[in-house]
This record gives C-alpha cells, structure tokens and sequence, in this order.
C-alpha cells in the first residue's frame, strides 16, 4: 500500500508574514496530526498482516495517544533490572503527538511492551524572532517539547538496546535537535 506523501511543514517566513500566525500554525498541525495518527493505524495493519503468522492468537497491537508513569515503570521492572521507583511524579503523562503502538497479551493483563513511539513537530518562527533580536514568543517550542519527550521515553527504553522512536521534523528543528 502506498501512503502518499503530504507537504506538512510551512515555511517560517509565510508564518511571520500572517497577521493570525498562530491559526495557520495549528491548522497545520492538526493536519500533522491527523498524517501521523493515519501512518501508525497503516503499522499496526501491517504488524498485524506480516507478523499474523509468527504470533499466537494471544497477542494484539494497540493504539493509546499517551504514556503514563506507571506504564513506564512497569517496563522497566519487566527487564528485571530495577526493582524500586519513586512513585510521587505518577500523574504525569508523555502524550507524543503520534502516540504509541503496544504489544498487549489478553491472557496477561500486565504483558504490555512498546512496539513504535512517534512524534511530529512543527517549528514555529521563534529561530527567525532570535536573529532579529526580538523575544521569543510565549508559545511552547517544539525542540523543547520533542526534548522533554524525549527524554522520558529514552529514561524507558535505558536497559535495551534500541528505542522504538520515530520523529518526523521540519529542517529547523533537526539542526536544533543535534545541538542536544
């Protein structure tokens, strides 16, 4: 199955030069969103096409938009490596924009193991204000969200070799991401 290829980041300079910046911006992202929701529904359908013969009839994929702490948790205590965590920060969530794929089994309601992160990120005009001298805009910034992110997600995957993540990013945003 093809999936067609959709222009999803808009220039900065067009969204400097738009008096309402800021609705362009987010109409964009919904449709970045909506892209990147489609492409993990297209995963799971082809997980579940290729891997139908390799997995018993125990296992399913499943879609969630966020992570919770204790999902963290319980991941990490699976491989068995560390077995006591300060619980006070268990009301935060990491809500990646494209969300997460699990491996679930239906008879082991805690057997649950991450299959694909993603996250897609639009820049704002932030880098273009900076080289004019002007303040940055109150706005989130996507380097710092993705970053965040990014962060608790590689804090999860720390005893493994390879960390289900994918980003899909503007230009800007991977030049500021390598500075990290």
């Amino acid at each position: 199955m093809m999936i067609k290829r959709r222009k999803l980041f808009l220039n900065t300079n067009q969204l400097r030069k738009n008096k309402s910046q800021h609705k362009p911006k987010n109409v964009k992202s919904k449709t970045d969103d909506k892209a990147v929701y489609e492409a993990m529904s297209l995963c799971i359908e082809y997980l579940e096409t290729k891997l139908k013969s390799l997995m018993s009839s125990d296992y399913y994929f499943e879609f969630k938009k966020e992570i919770s702490f204790l999902d963290r948790i319980d991941f990490i205590k699976s491989s068995k490596l560390r077995k006591e965590f300060d619980e006070k920060y268990v009301k935060y969530k990491i809500r990646p924009d494209g969300g997460i794929i699990w491996l679930m089994k239906n008879s082991d309601q805690k057997y649950k193991r991450p299959v694909l992160i993603s996250e897609v990120k639009r820049q704002g005009t932030n880098d273009q204000r900076e080289k004019e001298g002007k303040k940055k805009q109150s706005q989130g910034n996507a380097v710092e969200r993705l970053a965040k992110n990014l962060t608790g997600i590689r804090a999860m995957f720390n005893h493994s070799n390879m960390t289900p993540f994918i980003c899909f990013a503007g230009v800007v945003i991977l030049n500021q991401v390598a500075q990290f």
